[in-house]
């Protein structure tokens, strides 16, 4: 990952086979392979691989989560709020949960459905104090209106 955070996509790419020759089980270089596909379909069919084959390792977590920013940064919202819902059921300690409930919440403001929104941001914050509670939900109203 070091040269994938240092810019260096080639070179991972590059690495690749080798890597599948040396560990031809493991997630993480088939999360490499998606992560540095050019085309964003083909990456969802990859990162739809490692959920099936590995639905227990970090990277299938994180492969959900990049489907669900893939169909997001698409407009297919109603797609990524499903994809969302369904990495926060599925992984609910993932190092993702924050950002899937945030993009979540914002698939559902951009489908209208901002009532499912208000739930949602309702029931991912049952350890607020009362009134801090109301005091969102008051506010999230208002920005609806």
């Amino acid at each position: 990952m070091t040269l994938l955070e240092k810019g260096q996509i080639n070179e991972v790419r590059n690495n690749l086979p080798e890597l599948f020759e040396r560990y031809p089980e493991n997630a993480g270089v088939y999360f490499l392979d998606a992560l540095t596909t050019d085309n964003g379909d083909t990456s969802v069919l990859k990162y739809e691989t490692i959920i099936e084959k590995y639905p227990d390792t970090k990277f299938a977590s994180l492969s959900l989560m990049r489907i669900g920013e893939y169909l997001f940064a698409r407009g297919l919202y109603s797609q990524a709020s499903s994809r969302f819902k369904n990495s926060l059921i599925k992984y609910p300690d993932g190092d993702h949960h924050q950002r899937a409930m945030d993009l979540m919440v914002d698939s559902y403001f951009a489908t209208g459905h901002s009532d499912s929104a208000k739930i949602s941001f309702f029931l991912s914050i049952p350890t607020l104090a009362a009134a801090s509670i109301l005091g969102v939900y008051l506010s999230l109203i208002h920005i609806s209106e």
